[in-house]
């Protein structure tokens, strides 16, 4: 979060892309990372590698347009405790009052806000702890991203978020040097 918050602050016209490869994890990191991007004034671009569980929400979070899957990519959805699991329960399980069914809400919301379809449609995807895991065309086609990046995709992609430093409009590539660098 700290990071998307700083990159907004160095310049909020250029995009930042966040790829993303992760089987998924804990809620109140998904939310921090979700609220985060979504109350930024930067476009945020997604990239899914493979995500699955409550990484999913945040591939879907990208600002509209701007969400992408790799042509190998798959996303998996599930419920298994709605991402609740290990040594996290206690404190997710605070953190959301105690109610998986609240998780699931909220999960299950953030599915409904990102790809405007209703809970309804979701519910076989997610009734069990198996995966139902989604293809890029299939995500595509369910709204969680947007387009399935084909050859030289990636490298447009680059240039839109890294400019070459003199025709960065506002941006200063030393301060971006420097974040990475700490």
């Amino acid at each position: 979060c700290n990071a998307l918050t700083q990159l907004s602050a160095i310049n909020r016209e250029t995009p930042i892309m966040l790829c993303v490869q992760s089987g998924g994890g804990a809620v109140d990191a998904m939310t921090a990372i979700v609220d985060t991007m979504r109350t930024l004034p930067t476009p945020i671009i997604t990239v899914n590698y493979s995500a699955a569980s409550a990484a999913v929400p945040i591939v879907a979070a990208g600002t509209r347009g701007m969400r992408y899957a790799m042509p190998s990519s798959e996303l998996g959805l599930h419920s298994n405790g709605a991402g609740i699991g290990g040594i996290q329960d206690q404190r997710a399980l605070k953190s959301i009052n105690g109610d998986f069914a609240s998780v699931r809400r909220k999960y299950v919301g953030y599915l409904t806000k990102f790809t405007g379809k209703d809970a309804k449609f979701f519910r076989p995807y997610i009734h069990d702890s198996e995966v139902t895991w989604f293809g890029p065309e299939a995500a595509v086609e369910i709204g969680l991203v947007d387009a399935v990046l084909g050859d030289g995709g990636f490298g447009a992609l680059m240039d839109r978020v890294m400019p070459q430093p003199q025709a960065r409009a506002g941006g200063d590539a030393a301060a971006i040097e420097e974040m990475f660098r700490r």
